[in-house]
């Protein structure tokens, strides 16, 4: 399967939150072998991280007062965004 998102934003380098602890910013991986999940909590977000493979596809949701953007995140985006512990870097 490849993978072609369209339309959709990239992170802003001035990202105001951190994507493990906000609760108004969903991740959704989209494996290369097509099967799908969503992560809300930070256990949730955790695991999706842990288990996100090159290839994959890795997308947050991040809901806003008037509307919830879709952006399409880049390993480069998780080391600047996701404060985690160092057993679940990627």
């Amino acid at each position: 399967m490849q993978f072609k998102p369209l339309n959709f934003r990239t992170l802003p380098a001035d990202l105001p939150a951190n994507i493990r602890t906000d609760q108004g910013m969903t991740l959704i991986s989209v494996k290369a072998d097509g099967a799908a999940r969503y992560g809300r909590t930070v256990g949730d977000k955790d695991s999706i991280i842990t288990e996100q493979a090159d290839g994959d596809l890795l997308l947050l949701a991040w809901t806003g007062q008037w509307r919830t953007d879709i952006f399409v995140l880049s390993r480069a985006d998780i080391e600047r965004h996701y404060s985690a512990p160092a057993n679940i870097r990627s």
